[in-house]
């Protein structure tokens, strides 16, 4: 009876054992063969939710978006500034993170240079000034192609000069699934330029690239180099809308407006009720409202005193980045870029830098102005800077956004006109929901004189780089004795 017993035990302990071991394969099994069932184990995900912000052509949903590697990862305190009818009304800081997702380059670099016949490797291709929008579930990808040979032939006179005249840019489209993994193959959009170089540089070509959806229809702005008619051979930059679905493109005009006195660029698109808009210039603050289909536009809030003020190269620092979002209305969100031309101890050298602006549209004005953001000094060194005939300090070219969530938005850039980056950047939505309640229970209706938003922002890179003297002072010490 006991041997029985016996056996009953070690028979039973042997089927348990059995069972153990044919669980544990079956686990590894699914381990092996259903990785996202193993990535959802073993990463701490971010909450699921809707996105609420960007309106045309986004996933339904953000998990496994927001765990993308990050790195050059920096955390600092965002300074910034509210403006009222007066100026300045407070100053606020905020903890930021910021940090580098994707690279672009060097794969699209790669790419770009096999569609060319360049069969005696004459050009150097920087795919830089990426701009990036929600497109069919996807992102979509418009960047600039940059042909820096001529321009390097022009300020280094020991570089080997090119055979063969070449049109100095293009622009160059891509597809991308959520997480920055390409899945279409590139190319090049073809939008024939003037060929001017040769005459008067002016970089031609199409350049600047900015995506904005207008009532469920993909456009695209940028700036293109040419000659008038008249005055005969002036030349004059000029801005274009291309419809994405009709490949079709159209002048950008403004009614009673003399564009043909100056070159136009940067302004920054966005969409309010099924209509496009601009933010012409931030300081003075001047908005255009414009009809696609006629591709004409007329300001639509503009200070009466600044109706027809000329773009100031020194003193006109802050500039259209990224095109503006929806954040929570009517507060839209974009992140600008500035320039400050320095005096010395060189001369006539750019110091770029970026901040993040927010604009009400009910009345349309200027809320807040951040001080100039910050990355890893690491990913500021990592490449050379490309034009260091025109620029001495590492530049951040902002000019695509995204908002993933109400907390994290990406931004694509490139870095020393070289290489395109998207960078993310966590943290927003303490900073903006500070802002935003605070000017709701402010009642505030009007922003701030003209001058006041350049005049702090030329403060702030003044702080950072105390031992350069900035053209233009005498504009703001003017204004300082009136």
């Amino acid at each position: 009876m006991l041997t029985v017993i016996l056996r009953m035990k070690v028979l039973r302990r042997l089927l348990l054992t059995t069972a153990v071991c044919i669980f544990i394969s079956i686990m590894v099994s699914l381990d092996r063969f259903l990785p996202r069932y193993r990535s959802k184990r073993s990463v701490v995900q971010e909450p699921r939710f809707r996105i609420q912000h960007q309106s045309v052509g986004k996933p339904k949903f953000l998990d496994d978006i927001l765990n993308l590697e990050e790195n050059w990862t920096w955390k600092h305190e965002l300074g910034g500034a509210m403006f009222d009818e007066d100026g300045v009304m407070l100053s606020l800081k905020s903890p930021i993170v910021t940090s580098i997702v994707h690279a672009f380059s060097p794969t699209t670099d790669h790419a770009i240079r096999s569609m060319f016949a360049d069969d005696f490797r004459e050009n150097t291709y920087r795919a830089i000034t990426p701009s990036i929008a929600w497109h069919n579930g996807s992102i979509l990808l418009v960047q600039r192609v940059w042909l820096s040979q001529y321009e390097y032939g022009l300020y280094r006179p020991t570089q080997q000069p090119i055979a063969n005249e070449w049109l100095a840019n293009f622009l160059y489209t891509q597809t991308f699934d959520a997480q920055y993994t390409p899945i279409s193959k590139g190319y090049i959009l073809g939008i024939p330029a003037p060929l001017n170089d040769a005459e008067e540089y002016k970089s031609d070509g199409p350049i600047d690239p900015r995506l904005v959806w207008v009532n469920k229809k993909l456009y695209l702005t940028f700036h293109i180099h040419m000659f008038t008619v008249y005055p005969f051979k002036a030349q004059r930059g000029r801005m274009y809308l291309w419809d994405w679905e009709k490949r079709s493109i159209k002048k950008l005009t403004i009614e009673r407006f003399p564009l043909v006195e100056q070159t136009d660029i940067n302004w920054s698109p966005f969409e309010i009720n099924n209509t496009l808009y601009f933010i012409y210039t931030f300081d003075p603050f001047r908005v255009l409202r414009c009809d696609v289909s006629s591709a004409r536009c007329q300001f639509t809030s503009h200070n009466m005193y600044t109706y027809d003020a000329i773009f100031h190269y020194y003193r006109d620092h802050l500039r259209g980045g990224t095109p503006f979002v929806l954040y929570r209305w009517p507060y839209y969100i974009s992140i600008a870029h500035s320039v400050l031309v320095t005096e010395l101890p060189m001369t006539k050298y750019g110091i770029y830098t970026t901040h993040l602006v927010i604009i009400s549209v009910t009345p349309f004005r200027i809320v807040y102005v951040s001080e100039a953001m910050e990355y890893h000094p690491d990913f500021l060194q990592s490449l050379p800077i490309v034009r260091e005939y025109a620029q001495v300090k590492p530049v951040v070219f902002p000019a695509g956004l995204l908002v993933r969530s109400d907390d994290v938005i990406d931004i694509s850039a490139h870095l020393n006109d070289n290489c395109a980056y998207v960078i993310r950047m966590r943290g927003v939505k303490a900073l903006l929901n500070k802002v935003i309640n605070l000017d709701v229970k402010l009642l505030i209706k009007r922003g701030p004189p003209p001058l006041v938003v350049n005049q702090f922002v030329r403060n702030v890179v003044k702080r950072i780089y105390t031992d350069i003297q900035f053209m233009g002072e005498e504009d703001f010490a003017n204004k300082s004795s009136e």
